[in-house]
């Protein structure tokens, strides 16, 4: 299960997406600024729809939101001091290697029990073990 503020996606999309999370890691020096600073690019780079530039919550939530979908894809994640840092593939995206490719990559390596289905607010049974994308190819 993947978070529900993009479910379907382009590679180029997801690439932008991640670039802007490189240049907010960058340019912000605490966890606020990096999370402002991303939502601001986001805007601006009319990645973001469905919402005002300007939110009444001061806290919306988008930056959770994105990080846990890149976490999820394998693109990035937290290391031990905390502090977000890109995988392989992330950083393959980031010099500019075809990120289709890399993303079907993922996919087809996504698996549970993952990142996002350890988390407390995911209910799924943690017996299961299974990669749902190559089960689905072997069902066609």
């Amino acid at each position: 299960m993947f978070p529900r503020n993009i479910r379907r996606t382009d590679a180029w999309k997801v690439a932008q997406i991640l670039s802007l999370f490189d240049a907010a890691i960058r340019e912000g020096k605490s966890r606020k600024e990096v999370e402002k600073g991303f939502i601001q690019n986001l805007k601006k780079a009319n990645l973001q729809t469905g919402r005002a530039l300007e939110t009444r919550d001061k806290d919306p939530g988008d930056f959770r939101t994105y990080k846990t979908q890149l976490s999820c894809l394998g693109l990035i994640f937290e290391n031990q001091t905390g502090k977000i840092d890109f995988t392989k593939a992330g950083r393959d995206i980031l010099k500019g290697i075809s990120p289709l490719k890399i993303l079907q990559s993922q996919v087809l390596r996504h698996q549970y029990p993952s990142c996002y289905t350890l988390s407390s607010q995911v209910k799924i049974d943690q017996d299961i073990k299974l990669r749902p994308f190559v089960v689905i190819l072997k069902l066609l």
